[in-house]
This record gives C-alpha cells, structure tokens and sequence, in this order.
C-alpha cells in the first residue's frame, strides 16, 4: 500500500490558484455576451423606431385629414352664406327692374323691401342701391349725405359689363358702415337695357370669421379667409396684419401655382413661428381660398408623450438584459472556472483513484452549486417587479420605530414629512398596480351576501376621523327600506364609498360632506342603487370635468401640488362601477362644491334567520377576550351570575393559537359547568386526542392557527376512526359564506362566531352533544350591540370617537376591568399596522383576522369593520392598500381615545 500514497509534495502542487485565461479566450467568453446585449438594444432600438414613427404617421394623416374635414366645412358654410346673399341681390334686382318698367320705383317701399331683405342676412351690414351715376340712392337713412361709390371697384365691373353675373369685390372699408367688408353686387338695367346702377350687399368680414371661430383647431391651430389673389379677409385667431394684405410665404404661393384648388402642406408660419399641418380649398362658386391650420405641437402633443414613456421603457428593458446578462456571464464564468480546475486535477491525480474521486465529488458539488445560484438570480430577477413595495414597506417600519425614539421637535417633524412621503410613494405605486391589475382584466367582483348598514358604518367609522380633523360635518344617510340585505362586492362597494368621501374631504376646507342613496330602479330581486356624494368644496370647471375619471389625471397640475395623488382613484372607481353594471358622474360648480353620482346594480338576499336565544345568564352577551389570565377569569365571574350550569358533566377541547381566546373561551364554557381542555395549534390537539380522545364530548376549534390549521386538524380527526364521530365546532371570527363552505367541507359540524355569543354557542354545543337544553334563567337583558341600537361605529361616545364605552362596560360589567383589557389591546395591537404592511400575505390575514375578533369583543365597531376588510382583501388576492389605510384611521382614532379614556379610568 506504500506506493498508494500521496506523495507529499502533490498537494501543495495542487494548491495554487490555476493562471488565469490569456485575455483572447477570456475576450472569446464574453463577446457573446456582449452580442447579445447589442442585439436586444437593436430589436429594441428597431421596434420602438418603427412604432413611434407609424404611430406618428398616422396621428399625421389624422391632422391633415381633419384639415380637409375642416376646410370642407367651412367651404360649404361660406358658400351657403354666399349663395343666400346671392338670391337677396336677384330679388332685389328683379323688383327693381320690374318696378322701374311697370310703373316706377318708389322710393319708400323699396327702402323698406331692402331693409326686409338685409334683416334676413345676419352677416350682412348693408344692402343699398347706387344710381348710374355712382350716387347710394336706396339704403340708406333719408336726409343722409350723399354717398358715391363711382370709383369702386365693383361698380365700374358692373357698369362696364351687361353680362348678368355676380361681381364679387373685396376686401374693402365701407364708406358708409366704416367696417371691412366682402361686396357682393349686381347690375342693374333700365327698360331699354341701358345701365342703370348697382345693388349691392357688404359683408361684414368679422362675421364671417365667425365662421372660422366655430372651429375647434386647438391652442395653437389657425384658420385664414383670403381671396383668390391672396387678399386677407379674415384669420382666427386674429393678428396685427390688416384686412386685405397679400404676406403669404413663397411656399404657399408654390403649392397654390402646383394645384390652384386645393392641397395639403406643412409649414412653419413666420408670423408666430409655430409648425403647422395645413389643409386648403378654393371655394367651387366664388373666388375665395379656405386655410386651416393644425399646430403640430397640438396633435403630436400625446404621441411625444407616448415616445418618452415608450423610450424609458425600452430603455428600463435593455438596462435589465444588461444586469442579467453580466450575472449570467460571471455565474458561467465562475462554472467554467471550477470545471477547469477540476480537469486539472484530474490530470494531476490521474494514478489516486480514491482522491481523484474525492475532488471530482467536490467539483460536482461547486457546479451544482453554480447553477443553483444562477437559477436563484434568475428567479430574482423574474419576481423584481412583485417586490418593488417590500422596500418601501421597510423604509416605512423603520421610520415608524424612529418616530417611537425620544427625538428634538426639528428630528421628529423630518420623520414625519419622512413616513408621510414614503406612504405617498407607496400609495402611488399601488394605484399603478391596482390599475394595471384592472387594465389586464384580471379582477374578480365577489358574489356574496352583505348588510348596507354595515357598508355605511365601515365608511363612516373611515372617514370620521379625517372630517374631524378639518372640522367638517360627515352627514352619511342611512340605506332605504328594502335596500338592507343584499348580495354582490361589499368590499370593492366600500372601496368606491371611501374613495368618492375621501376626495370630498380632501378638497373641503369649511362647510360639509353628505353622502345619501336611493332605489333607482327596482326588478324584484335585481335593484338599481344610486349613490351620490355632495361637498362644499372647491368644485371643478367644465373643462376638467371632461377628463377627471381619466387615468392619471386630475383638475389641473395646482391640484396634484397643493393634494397629491396620482389621478387613478377616480378611474378605478369608474372600472368598479362599470364592472358592477352602472355608471359615474359629476355635477360641479368652481366655487361651490361638487356631487359625485354613481349607480350599481345588486341583487337582494333574504334575511338570516335570527339566532336562537335560549334563557342564560349570559343570554346575548359579547363577551370579551382578555390578554390577562386573573382579570379574564374575574370578568367572567361578574358576567356569568348564578344558576344551573347548562353544560355540566361535558368535557371540551378548545383549539386556538391565541392565548386570549384560549383563557376566555376557558372561562366561558368553565363559568357555564364544562370542563375544558385546551391545545394552541392543530398538531397539538390530535396529539391530545390520540392519548385522550374517548374523555371528550366536543371540540371547538379555530380556523386559522401556526403548524397545522384547523381545516387539516379536522380532516385529520375525521381520518380517525374511533373519533369520525366527534363534533367538531369552527371557533372563528370569519363571516363570509366563502369561509363558512370551506369549514363544512373539510368535516366541520357547525360554527361559533367570536366574540362568542354565549347563548348561542351554548345551544350549539347542547345540540351537538344530544343534551337537552338548559332551563330558563332570569338574568340580564342583552346589551344593545350596534344592529341593535343603530348607531355608527365611533358614535357611541362623542367624547371618545371608536370606543363605545357604554357597551364595553356592560359587556364586562366592570369599568376598572375594562379599562384595564383596553390597555391591553393597546400593548399587543399599535404597531399591527407596520405587522400587516411587512408580513406575508398569509400571515398578514392571520394577523388582521386577531385583530378583527379581539376589537369586537372591545366593544371597538370601527377597528372590527377595518379589519375585516383587510382580511377580506388580503384572502381574494388584492392589494389591501385602501383597507389598510381605513384600518389605520380607524385604529389611530380608537387608540387615542383608548389612552384617554383608561388613563382617566378609576378603580384600576
């Protein structure tokens, strides 16, 4: 075996480092690489040319056509104008002749006549007679001075030509009206043929720019009436140039010698200096050109906007194939690395067949090694877009510990502005991605049974505190008979609420926000809700009326200063109601306020059945979780009061991973003669069940636990042949319907809701067990819970909004003890906000279902409303940004008054 072994020089020959490549092969490796990178930046490059430059084609050959469009309609309203002045001048040169050859013109009745003829020209400001002399003889007022308009151009047209045709002059300044005018006029003869005068007609070339005017060209379009030897008779918008000046560029004068009708050109005006698309016609019937103009600064204004949001993305696309592209190359060449060195030394140990093995097995691992971190980049790289709110959510937990630390006044405001920023950022890129999530068609309404009341108390419980901080009154109706219970979205029904209120809010500095709804339409089952939310705000011009639902958009860029946001509220809201079969609108007057309008189409649910409420001493009681074991068990002492104990002799097994609900839901079953077991996950209990199983009567277990949950733990039990039996009870604050199938589906016998109603659990549990029912007790009446006495979450207290104190103290029939559980919910829940915007979404509606069943039993409406949104939100898959912003209002509101309200608190 000597000659085996390795000599000992050979592993410090193996030590060093192998040289490196010569640079031709290292230049060799990565030129691919590099090929590739430029390869993509031209496909890139390419696209985005050929895109933009056919987009811009076409917005091109959009402007010009709507110049043609444009020059055609003027032609045709010119013309019309024209050919109606026309017919006056026939008709007043048919009586004139007629008259005058019959029995002589008399004077009075034809000034009267023509007066009627110019009335029926509005663009008309005169319509006289000049003698053969040139003298104005009719049509004008009587005693005038005389008027010879001899030296004019259209009457010595007239006079010196017998053709009957019209005679068009222009433009000119009226002798008599002192305004620029268009002369249209016709000849007159007298009986023997000889010539006899002119009637003619002045238009007004500011009436018929009034034509132009009507035209919607844009900021920077222009239309021109000139004649047909270039003449300026009108342009819109008006210039310093006067009426009748011939400056027209020697490029007009090009096409117009090329094709004299009409044509297309794109030029730049000297006069102003601005591009613009142009479209001319020469009218069929009278010697006139029409211009329009199109500025290409207007047209091409969204396409340029289009370019540089497509250039960034190309941009962003050939940046991450170059990130990609130099990892993959260094994870090769680290690869391509270990592989050479492992050829090497199996070269150099060829003869030790046992070390040889040993470093192949080493090279192996370091290539798989290599691939798995290339394959955990490349996963990165593909989920980078998913996680671009982690970060912030980070930045946004560790300036909120920040804000905690004993800082100067200066340092904290900083935080402040910090954390507000950071949530602005925030809220901006989930409205991009609610959006796009929208845009792709990706989103689900919910058909599921919901009360309106609830929805209402949800958006007042919101919005309370905001109003209350600017000193406003939130006036928020109550739904109309037979609109209570009904089926569809609540949530995305509350998300549209919250947003229409919030904006109202914002932009309300004094004065009220009202928010009513009515039946619209009623078809039995399907109703028709129209919701409208009306402030005394700002309001909003008709012109931003016109774009404010859409996307990115809002009244003008001072709103986006003086507010923020990023103009997707509005568009969301509108895609949810268009989903929801209705519509959107506003009403708005700048000054005075605005009223948002929407409709929905739901459909009705019956009623649920009311719950059986056998005589308990604790009959309809919410009973409350406490996080101190003593304190829980003298609470229920208090509550529970004296008499038959209903479920004496059973033995329970209570499954939760809340210690809270644990000790309460002890106390509870305890106080009413049980003997209880308890167990914190789901693995637990079927361990206890196995070493335990035939000493229980009934298990009561919640849903959502850590290990094993309670849909497994109950297929497991129900896998179990000698417990198929047992009743299994779901122990959950889950409301859904949704929820409630799962829980039957995966073996689940009933549910007790938390805060657990005992009267109600008691019978569940009677029922399950084949007990008969406990017999009846005097005790207390229940205390009104909010369906009860109707009022909103927060309006129990004005003193303290979001805490219902005289409820919470009849529910634990001790303020001391209250206050002292309030304090409680206090410790363990003010930083949950921060927990449910890091955590994983699974977590996070663990989290958000606690919260829920632990306000609730706090007699904390508003905090239980919030949270069930987010879970809700969180468990269809959706970003919670909106529930978990109503949810923070909500908490922020009910924790200071918690702290006020326990700190005041006597006894404790």
């Amino acid at each position: 075996m000597a000659d085996t072994a390795v000599p000992s020089g050979l592993g410090a020959a193996l030590a060093p480092e192998p040289p490196p490549p010569t640079p031709p092969a290292r230049r060799a490796r990565w030129q691919p690489y590099v090929l590739f990178v430029a390869t993509i930046t031209l496909l890139v490059g390419v696209l985005l040319a050929y895109a933009l430059s056919y987009e811009q084609r076409q917005v091109r050959e959009r402007a010009v056509l709507a110049t043609q469009n444009f020059a055609t309609l003027v032609d045709r309203q010119l013309s019309a104008v024209f050919d109606k002045t026309d017919v006056a001048l026939r008709t007043a040169t048919w009586v004139y002749e007629s008259e005058a050859a019959e029995r002589g013109l008399r004077a009075e009745a034809f000034n009267r006549f023509l007066a009627h003829q110019q009335s029926l020209l509005p663009e008309a400001v005169s319509l006289r007679v000049a003698g053969s002399d040139g003298i104005v003889r009719f049509g004008v007022e009587p005693g005038s001075a005389p008027v010879s308009q001899a030296d004019q151009d259209f009457f010595i047209r007239a006079r010196d030509s017998a053709a009957p045709a019209l005679i068009v002059s222009g433009p000119l300044e009226g002798r008599i009206s002192q305004q620029w005018v268009i002369v249209l006029a016709r000849r007159l003869n007298a009986p023997d043929g000889s010539f006899a005068g002119v009637v003619y007609a002045g238009l007004a070339t500011a009436e018929l720019g009034r034509i132009l005017s009507a035209i919607s060209l844009g900021p920077h379009g222009a239309a021109t009436i000139r004649t047909t030897d270039l003449a300026l008779v009108h342009r819109h918008p008006a210039t310093r140039d006067a009426v009748g000046n011939r400056n027209v560029s020697a490029q007009l004068q090009r096409v117009l010698q090329a094709a004299p009708e009409g044509g297309t050109y794109v030029a730049t005006t000297p006069l102003d200096g601005i591009e613009r698309s142009n479209a001319y016609r020469r009218l069929q019937a009278y010697p006139f050109y029409v211009l329009i103009g199109l500025a290409t600064e207007d047209y091409l204004g969204e396409w340029r906007d289009n370019a540089l949001t497509l250039s960034a993305l190309g941009g962003l696309v050939v940046a991450l194939t170059a990130i990609a592209t130099v990892l993959i190359y260094r994870a090769a060449e680290r690869q391509q690395a270990a592989l050479d060195e492992r050829t090497r030394a199996h070269a150099a140990i060829q003869q030790l067949l046992a070390e040889r093995t040993r470093l192949n097995e080493a090279l192996s691992r370091r290539a798989d090694e290599a691939l798995a971190a290339s394959r955990a980049k490349s996963d990165f790289l593909a989920n980078m877009s998913h996680e671009i709110r982690t970060p912030m959510n980070a930045v946004l937990g560790l300036v909120y510990l920040l804000e905690r630390e004993p800082l100067s006044a200066a340092a904290r405001e900083l935080v402040r502005k910090v954390h507000n920023a950071g949530r602005t950022l925030l809220g901006i890129i989930n409205d991009v991605l609610d959006y796009s999530k929208i845009e792709a068609g990706r989103l689900e309404l919910e058909d599921a049974p919901f009360e309106l009341a609830d929805v209402l108390d949800n958006l007042s419980t919101v919005m309370a505190a905001t109003a209350g901080a600017k000193s406003l009154e939130l006036v928020i109706h109550p739904p109309p008979p037979g609109a209570q219970h009904l089926r569809g979205d609540a949530l995305r029904l509350e998300q549209i609420l919250v947003n229409l209120t919030g904006n109202a809010i914002k932009f309300t500095e004094r004065g009220h926000v009202d928010v009513s709804l009515r039946i619209e339409a009623d078809d039995g089952p399907k109703l028709t809700l129209r919701f409208v939310v009306r402030d005394t705000g700002i309001g909003i011009s008709p012109r931003q009326q016109r774009e404010i639902f859409a996307p990115f958009s809002q009244a003008d860029a001072s709103t986006t200063r003086r507010f923020g946001g990023t103009g997707l509220g509005l568009t969301i809201c509108r895609r949810l109601v268009e989903m929801m079969g209705g519509e959107i609108g506003l009403r708005s007057v700048p000054g005075s306020g605005s009223e948002f309008w929407f409709t929905v189409q739901l459909r009705r649910e019956e009623p649920p059945a009311p719950a059986a409420e056998p005589g308990t001493p604790m009959a309809g009681l919410e009973v409350p979780s406490a996080d101190d074991r003593p304190v829980a068990r003298e609470a229920l002492r208090q509550a529970a009061g004296t008499g038959q104990a209903p479920l004496r002799g059973l033995h329970l097994l209570v499954v939760d991973d809340s210690e809270i609900n644990r000790e309460v839901a002890q106390g509870i079953f305890g106080a009413e003669g049980a003997r209880v077991s308890l167990a914190q996950d789901g693995q637990q209990a079927l361990d206890w069940l196995r070493a335990h199983g035939r000493a229980v009567d009934i298990v009561l277990m919640d849903v959502q636990m850590p290990v094993m949950d309670g849909h497994e733990a109950t297929r497991a039990i129900r896998s179990m042949p000698a417990l198929a039996g047992l009743p299994v009870v779901a122990l959950t604050a889950g409301a859904f319907q949704s929820e409630q199938e799962a829980a039957r589906a995966n073996g689940m016998d009933d549910f007790i809701a938390k805060p657990i109603n005992v009267a109600a659990a008691v019978a569940v549990i009677l029922r399950l067990t084949g007990r008969p029912g406990a017999p009846g007790r005097a005790g207390t009446p229940p205390f009104p819970g909010p369906a009860d006495g109707g009022r909103r979450a927060g309006d129990a207290d004005a003193g303290f909004p979001g805490l219902d104190i005289a409820r919470g103290v009849g529910i634990w029939d001790d303020p001391a003890l209250y206050a002292r559980c309030l304090r409680v919910f206090d410790q363990e829940f003010a930083n949950c906000i921060h927990d449910l915007g890091t955590a994983e979404a699974g977590a996070a509606a663990a989290l958000a279902h606690k919260l829920k069943g632990a306000a609730a039993t706090l007699a904390l409406d508003g905090v239980a409303a919030a949270a069930a949104a987010v879970e809700q939100a969180l468990r269809a898959g959706e970003p919670p940004r909106q529930a978990l912003a109503r949810l923070e209002g909500a908490l922020t509101v009910t924790l200071a008054s918690i702290r006020r309200y326990a700190g005041q608190a006597v006894g404790d």
